[in-house]
């Protein structure tokens, strides 16, 4: 079937890893790790690989070598095929299967490992791989293949993936006790005292200084965290209010701040399970099962903690 095809030589298993390497890592010396005899064996195994379809898959861009279109075709082709090919060895031999999925780190913690937890059994032979992504990253990733399933929210996800909803994060406005002073109102809590926050959540904080401006005032986060859990950690010092999602904030701690969640439902984020199609297309059956499950114990699991949700749109 396939005589002619493979007469022509140039195509291997170990072109297509390089090509695919190239394709995730966006130049080839960080494809290659560094190493510069692996570098120039990519290097020939593209232009092998050129050769053997007969059009350009490669193109320099300054000093750095990038897929054309062609090449980027190629590439996820390639991805699909071995990814398929694993998951037929995985199947066939006692392994565990493993699944991927990307969120953010507060997701991970409040969410995403509880749930993991109400599914998991010693009979199925399931592995999760978690990873801490930023919003542009888990839907790259889940674009060309290499997270399974991604968190994000719902209006970050880009219209060519599947998606189902999961919950909607609500916030608040926490301010220790020991420092409260003066009138209970979002400009009061919101403008009149230090605030903690997450340095790298650039939706919330824009919204948040869009509100400091039609309030009549500058909200300026005087102490940046790099995870809600520092946030978290410097309302417990007293020292600190901050604007956090109300899930994640345990009653010892609410019970001991003043809090302000009237008026804030701009800051809702609505949370949604995310997929390539074309990973279920591969991956089949196995696949759609882990998908729904996932969705259903993220949903429970977001229900037990006031936050879920039951509308779904289109897969």
């Amino acid at each position: 079937m396939f005589t002619e095809f493979l007469q022509k030589q140039g195509l291997s298993v170990e072109r297509l890893h390089a090509l695919i390497q190239l394709s995730e890592e966006g130049s080839l010396i960080r494809a290659a790790g560094g190493d510069s005899g692996r570098q120039s064996r990519y290097s020939h195994y593209l232009r092998e690989l050129s050769a053997f379809f007969g059009t350009a898959l490669t193109e320099k861009v300054g000093k750095t070598l990038r897929l054309t279109p062609a090449g980027q075709e190629l590439a996820r082709l390639a991805q699909e095929h071995l990814r398929a090919l694993q998951n037929f060895q995985r199947s066939v031999k006692p392994a565990m299967r493993q699944w991927s999925l990307g969120a953010g780190d507060s997701l991970l913690q409040w969410l995403v490992i509880p749930a993991l937890g109400t599914i998991r059994h010693p009979a199925l032979a399931e592995r999760f791989v978690i990873t801490n992504l930023r919003t542009d990253d888990i839907a790259a990733r889940v674009q060309d293949q290499r997270l399974d399933f991604g968190l994000l929210r719902s209006n970050a996800v880009p219209d060519k993936h599947a998606v189902q909803e999961i919950c909607v994060i609500r916030y608040g406005i926490y301010v220790p006790r020991r420092l409260h002073q003066g009138r209970v109102s979002v400009k009061n809590t919101l403008l009149g005292y230090p605030h903690a926050a997450v340095a790298g959540d650039g939706q919330l904080t824009q919204h948040l200084e869009k509100m400091g401006t039609q309030l009549g005032g500058v909200f300026r986060a005087e102490l940046l965290c790099d995870s809600l859990g520092q946030c978290l950690a410097a309302v417990r010092t007293g020292a600190y209010a901050a604007v956090l999602p109300a899930h994640a904030v345990e009653p010892a701690l609410a019970a001991e701040c003043v809090v302000v969640d009237d008026d804030l439902e701009k800051l809702n984020r609505t949370i949604s399970l995310i997929w390539n199609r074309r990973t279920l297309d591969v991956l089949g059956t196995p696949a759609e099962r882990i998908r729904n499950v996932l969705r259903d114990a993220l949903r429970d699991e977001a229900a037990q903690r006031g936050i879920g949700i039951r509308r779904d749109k289109p897969a």
